[in-house]
């Protein structure tokens, strides 16, 4: 009982970090992120005429996975950097994330085809093996250890926090879910204007930075004590 109490407090408090840390930092996510979550929201638009097409989705499937793999370097960077009380120039922050791009893609078709054989053989072993892994982008951009090593890294790093990991991203990811669907359907009443289209992805891409966040704590958390290289 007194474990369950003990995971229940870390997941509140990491949770309830990472919202004070967004909302310190929200003027600068702005700054950093609107253009790219611009750029990813028409990506998504342009998709929407193609979903009956299935190669020609999968084409855009694949560009969007492209680009929300420099994202998400920059994302991190973003969330180290401020974590470390340095400042963030968006040139420097893109510069720097283009390096780690062609790895972080890797790193994601990885995770993404271990956790579509995982989910189509029975869906928990895909759910495990995506929150074992789900470190190895963050492992792999600040301690620059190579793509293998980052992913078996990651799996080693997770083995005592599978919980904690699990539960915090489960319970952001579900109020976002809510949020997502309650905008939608505004946006179907509307008659699906594509303005308000871009508005609910672009907004949506700005929250799931607080997963980011959460799983960059709780990549602190648990690192081995180690000097980054």
């Amino acid at each position: 009982m007194s474990d369950t109490s003990s995971l229940e407090d870390d997941v509140k408090s990491i949770i309830i970090s990472s919202f004070h840390f967004y909302k310190a930092s929200l003027q600068d996510i702005v700054r950093i992120f609107w253009l790219p979550f611009l750029v990813l929201a028409l990506l998504k638009l342009l998709s929407l005429p193609f979903l009956k097409n299935e190669l020609v989705y999968l084409r855009f499937l694949f560009a969007q996975l492209i680009f929300t793999s420099l994202i998400n370097g920059v994302a991190v960077l973003f969330i180290y950097a401020k974590s470390e009380g340095q400042s963030v120039s968006p040139a420097v922050l893109y510069g720097t994330a283009l390096k780690y791009w062609p790895g972080l893609l890797a790193i994601y078709v990885v995770i993404g085809l271990l956790f579509s054989v995982g989910f189509w053989l029975l869906v928990i072993p895909g759910v495990w093996i995506l929150t074992r892994l789900i470190l190895s982008d963050i492992i792999y951009v600040v301690e620059r250890p190579g793509i293998i090593p980052a992913l078996k890294q990651g799996m080693a790093q997770t083995k005592d926090s599978f919980w904690l990991i699990f539960l915090s991203v489960l319970g952001v990811s579900i109020s976002i879910l809510v949020a997502r669907l309650l905008l939608f359907s505004i946006y179907k009443a509307l008659g699906s204007n594509f303005i308000f289209y871009i508005m609910i992805e672009m907004l949506s891409s700005f929250i799931v930075l607080i997963v980011h966040i959460i799983l960059f704590r709780i990549y602190m958390l648990t690192r081995q004590e180690k000097p980054v290289q």
